[in-house]
């Protein structure tokens, strides 16, 4: 993560040359910085250059547990409980990014309603789901309300998708904040006001948006929540205290 009046390109760039970098990821919106493979001689150089604000050391992601979907249209009871049903038309127009494993694009419960998508995990490639979750997860937001397989929260709303998992539903919080960032500079472009992240891994919060344990993904989502988006995120879903993982441990 680099001091804010940095320019990320041309820090990567030399210290690509100069400290033998691998960069992969760079963040422009919701973090200035990059993610890179650094050669273990020369971690400390990198913490101590004087446009560098912290280093943070990458760690796996995976998906939260889902349910299996169904061939005929049901009303979910937390879709019930809601009156989703009786109110299809909440959330018209306001667009909610899936931060997951993709989204099935030729869905015909799915596809009416996404309106942009991105993939940090092969760029050059759409956003496919090629894992089943985030799916899933886009289901529960918003699947239209027709003959098929579920009702969505909010069946107006415009789902973006951010592939950030691979097809085993695992990936790096360097993966994941290539999402966010992406999120965060296209915000109002798609009107972005909700993101979901249905994912988590072992971690805390230091209350301090990452400045103080050199948390980059925390540090990215508060960026990202005072551009205007809100962070939806697992709880863990292993039983254990919330304040284990995250992002579920973030009061942001």
């Amino acid at each position: 993560v680099l001091k804010e009046d940095q320019n990320v390109d041309s820090v990567a760039d030399e210290l690509v040359k100069t400290k033998g970098l691998g960069v992969e990821h760079r963040y422009e919106t919701a973090l200035k910085g990059f993610s890179a493979k650094i050669p273990a001689a020369r971690i400390n150089e990198v913490k101590n250059d004087p446009r560098v604000q912290f280093v943070s050391e990458d760690r796996i992601v995976t998906i939260s547990s889902h349910l299996s979907g169904s061939s005929v249209q049901t009303l979910p009871t937390g879709i019930n409980r809601v009156d989703a049903d009786i109110n299809p038309n909440e959330a018209t127009g306001v667009g909610v990014a899936v931060i997951d494993t993709g989204i099935d694009l030729d869905h015909p419960d799915l596809k009416a309603n996404i309106s942009a998508n991105k993939n940090c995990v092969r760029p050059s490639r759409a956003a496919k789901d090629d894992n089943g979750h985030g799916s899933h997860v886009a289901g529960t937001i918003a699947a239209i309300n027709n003959t098929q397989g579920v009702i969505g929260v909010a069946s107006q709303a415009k789902l973006i998708a951010v592939k950030v998992l691979n097809a085993a539903g695992s990936g790096t919080w360097s993966g994941v904040i290539c999402g966010i960032d992406w999120v965060t500079a296209n915000a109002a472009s798609y009107n972005i006001k909700v993101a979901n992240m249905s994912l988590g891994g072992g971690g805390s919060s230091d209350n301090n948006c990452g400045n103080s344990n050199s948390d980059a993904l925390h540090k990215a989502i508060c960026k990202s929540r005072d551009a205007g988006v809100t962070y939806i995120v697992a709880a863990g879903n292993e039983g254990d205290n919330a304040s284990n993982h995250v992002p579920a441990a973030y009061d942001d």
